[in-house]
């Protein structure tokens, strides 16, 4: 190898030593965030009230639901944030109906310690409540912007319990869902809406803003009752943002596998009027041993994508199809 060729290399793995890091910064209020980035996308971590993503961008555009009047709002045990839902890339243990107060891990301060150039684990505190500790595993990938998250929900009680993974992502609002319809769904539509009072509409009206069509379910921005319940066939959600960025989830599902929802659902969506969208992939529901542990993992996507006509069915199967 020349001079020339091994100055380059070295230049190389520099720029990516430089990119790979993980470092505390102090971002949206607090002091303590973690940044992981990799030169094309940049991930902002909160350990400080919840232990959620804050950022996850590209270009400076950040898909994630921003409230600057929640910054640097920290939990005092009895406090609850302005306006109600914390922001950002959220997870939670589930079912609803299981599961008691979930306020510790949801409000509370997490540790974190760095596993790799590009992973971080964050570590809840112990939630005597309901007897699990939680665990999540943040990796950026070297190059891209791919993002994998791993839950690990460990039972540190001395008998069984029952829990499930739930994402609860916030992204900005006022964009474009799609997911691919499940052929074989129990729902006669491959949908469900949740209305008041939990009511549950199995064959829901059509609404303008609902669109099935060629087996995918395109949702066009907010509807008449907020959250839609899936049980996809294929793990995957896709969401256009209106600052030109197309958002995918993949995750797996499990054919074989209960899952604890009412609805028996294995995602959800729920739009918050323009505000914001939750994108909610489910795991099983599944029994924890004594000491032992069950763990979900999400594959999350970013790219730069000139936000599309609602109306635009190709469009938006194309990138669909594509990422």
């Amino acid at each position: 190898m020349g001079h020339k060729a091994s100055l380059t290399a070295a230049f190389f793995l520099l720029n990516q030593w430089v990119w790979a890091q993980v470092f505390e910064v102090n971002a949206y209020g607090y002091d303590r965030c973690i940044e992981i980035n990799n030169g094309m996308a940049r991930v902002v971590i909160d350990p400080n009230a919840g232990g959620r993503i804050l950022a996850y961008s590209v270009d400076g555009k950040n898909i994630i639901h921003e409230d600057p009047q929640q910054n640097g709002w920290t939990w005092t045990g009895t406090n609850t944030p302005p306006n109600k839902h914390l922001a950002g890339g959220r997870f939670d243990i589930g079912p609803v109906k299981f599961r008691l107060s979930n306020r510790l891990h949801w409000y509370g301060p997490w540790d974190y310690e760095t596993t790799g150039n590009h992973k971080v684990k964050l570590t809840s505190q112990q939630d005597t409540t309901n007897g699990v500790l939680i665990e999540r595993t943040i990796t950026l990938a070297d190059t891209g912007t791919r993002l994998t998250i791993t839950q690990k929900i460990i039972n540190l009680s001395g008998g069984k319990k029952r829990f499930a993974h739930w994402s609860r992502t916030f992204v900005k609002g006022g964009g474009i869902a799609i997911m691919q319809i499940n052929p074989y769904s129990k729902y006669p539509k491959g949908y469900a809406i949740y209305g008041e009072n939990r009511t549950v509409y199995f064959n829901p009206d059509e609404e303008d803003n609902i669109q099935a069509s060629n087996g995918l379910l395109i949702v066009k921005g907010p509807f008449s009752r907020k959250k839609i319940d899936m049980d996809l066939a294929v793990g995957k959600a896709g969401y256009f943002s209106t600052n030109d960025l197309y958002f995918t989830k993949t995750f797996k599902v499990f054919s074989d596998k209960v899952y604890g929802d009412i609805t028996g659902a294995n995602f959800s969506l729920w739009y918050n009027k323009d505000k914001m969208v939750e994108i909610e992939p489910i795991g099983p529901w599944e029994w924890i041993e004594p000491g032992k542990f069950i763990s979900f993992s999400e594959t999350w996507d970013l790219h730069e994508v000139k936000f599309p006509s609602p109306n635009n069915f190709d469009a938006l199967k194309k990138y669909f199809e594509k990422y």
